[in-house]
């Protein structure tokens, strides 16, 4: 790793014009200017594309939790048991609100429980938490990515919630190296967590798995209402990718609004499946002048 390269530099020179990979890292290329040009092409882009359709439809966010929830243990695929007391890895909501389990049927997961107010004080988040989490999983697929883990319902010692692969790698820490990863591994991710617009903006939340793949853990706080704004100090989520592989590309000019709407409508309002369209529709506008990757 190059000592003098922080997070900010190595996230900004991911996103550069194309360079030989001996000067991809050069932190010289973190300057105010790149932040800028950066931030610009998004906003052209959304100046361009204009303000965002409604939906048509309005749904609260508490409504809609309220009848996840209530279908939630009808939706379980598995019943697990844990060969050994879980281990609570503990975050924002909670001690308990993630979990690594080596279970008996299959070995070792992540669970995300359901919270109550006997198990959590945060138990309020737990719907939101969850459900953003599958529809991560849900709508990464259907665009024909692999840049998060597999999302399903199950049932872990009596306790209903949300399990993910157990992703072995290094969790990114700056200073970083971008030559560690192939250029399409890197664009994945700036693209999907584009489209989901996710604002919580932390190195760690990224595991790198190899060299061909970097595996996005946390959408938490993905599926904002807007475009994501500018962070100079993480910028994936909120900067578009440099390149686009041809098969990302007849996928994204593919996909149909009635596609996304039909994935994700169990788990998003129709207020942030609209989003989600909208910035699909932004990307699409940026195709036609980005390099095509194999």
């Amino acid at each position: 790793m190059r000592s003098g390269l922080q997070v900010g530099a190595w996230i900004c020179a991911v996103t550069l014009p194309l360079l030989p990979s001996e000067s991809i890292a050069r932190p010289d290329l973190c300057s105010d200017k790149f932040h800028a040009l950066a931030k610009a092409r998004v906003e052209s882009l959304t100046k361009k594309l204009g303000a965002q359709s409604s939906s048509g439809e309005s749904l609260s966010e508490e409504t809609l939790e309220a009848q996840w929830v209530e279908t939630l243990p009808s939706l379980s695929e598995i019943n697990l048991t844990s060969r050994e007391d879980p281990v609570n890895l503990g975050d924002k909501w909670g001690k308990d609100s993630v979990q690594l389990v080596n279970t008996i049927e299959i070995g070792r997961i992540i669970f995300r429980p359901l919270l109550t107010p006997e198990t959590s004080e945060m138990f309020f988040a737990s719907p939101f938490i969850l459900r953003k989490t599958l529809a991560a999983y849900k709508l990464n697929r259907l665009l024909g990515l692999n840049t998060v883990p597999t999302a399903r319902v199950a049932t872990v010692n009596g306790r209903i919630g949300v399990i993910s692969d157990y992703i072995i790698g290094e969790k990114l820490r700056n200073p970083l190296d971008p030559t560690q990863w192939t250029e399409t591994a890197l664009a994945a991710n700036h693209l999907f967590e584009f489209i989901v617009a996710n604002l919580d903006f932390q190195a760690s939340n990224f595991i790198s798995e190899s060299k061909e793949r970097l595996v996005s853990i946390d959408h938490d706080l993905a599926f904002a209402l807007t475009v994501s704004p500018y962070n100079e100090t993480l910028n994936i989520g909120s900067a578009l990718p440099n390149v686009y592989t041809k098969e990302w590309t007849a996928r994204l000019r593919s996909i149909t609004q009635e596609e996304i709407r039909f994935a994700l409508q169990q788990d998003l309002t129709p207020q942030e499946i609209a989003a989600v369209w909208h910035r699909i529709e932004l990307i699409r506008l940026d195709l036609t002048d980005k390099p095509e990757r194999p």
